[in-house]
C-alpha cells in the first residue's frame, strides 16, 4: 500500500513540474491595437511596391503603462523594412489592466509575431512560415516551452498598392 502510494506521489509530482515546465501563458486581451490603415501604413514600401511578403517576430516586455518594448527577433527577408515595420506595430498595442494584473511572475514577456502577405497565401510562403517558426519556436518564451505554431502572429494582407502614407 506504501509503494503504491509512494508511486502515485511521485508521478503526480513528475506530472506536476512537467505541466509547470509546460505552462502557457495567460490569454492576453488588448485595450488597444493597431487597425488595418495602421498596418497598412506600416507596410514597408519597398516590400509593397515589389509584392514582397515577409514576416516579423519581436520579443517584448509589457511595460507598467501596459504597452509593449520589444526587441526583433526575426525580420524575413532582410533588408525590405520588415524589422521597422513590426517595432512600429506592436508599440501601438496596449494590454488590459486585468491581463496584465493576471501575468505569473509581475514581468509579461510575451511574443507578437507579424506575417505580412501581399495577397493570398502560397504553399511557399507558407513552408518559410513553418520554417521560421520551427527554427524560432524558443525564441521569447520562459525556458521550458514552446510557441504554438501561429498562436502569437498577426496576419496582414497588403492593400491596394494605391495606398500611401
Amino acid at each position: 500500500m506504501h509503494k503504491i502510494a509512494a508511486l502515485a506521489f511521485a508521478t503526480i509530482c513528475v506530472a506536476g513540474a512537467a505541466l509547470a515546465e509546460n505552462a502557457v501563458a495567460p490569454v492576453v486581451e488588448w485595450q488597444s491595437q493597431p487597425g488595418a490603415r495602421e498596418f497598412a501604413h506600416a507596410y514597408p514600401d519597398r516590400a509593397r511596391n515589389e509584392r514582397i511578403a515577409g514576416y516579423s517576430l519581436l520579443c517584448c516586455t509589457v511595460l507598467p503603462n501596459r504597452r509593449l518594448s520589444c526587441e526583433v527577433a526575426v525580420a524575413w527577408p532582410s533588408g525590405y523594412g520588415f524589422d521597422r515595420a513590426g517595432r512600429d506595430v506592436v508599440q501601438q498595442f496596449r494590454m488590459t489592466e486585468a491581463s496584465y494584473a493576471a501575468w505569473p511572475g509581475g514581468e509579461a514577456r510575451i511574443r507578437r509575431g507579424v506575417a505580412w502577405r501581399t495577397g493570398a497565401s502560397t504553399p511557399e510562403l507558407e513552408a518559410a512560415l513553418a520554417q521560421i517558426h520551427e527554427a524560432t519556436k524558443t525564441t521569447c518564451v520562459p525556458p521550458g516551452t514552446e510557441a504554438a505554431p501561429g498562436a502569437d502572429d498577426i496576419v496582414v494582407t497588403m492593400v491596394p498598392i494605391g495606398l500611401r502614407r
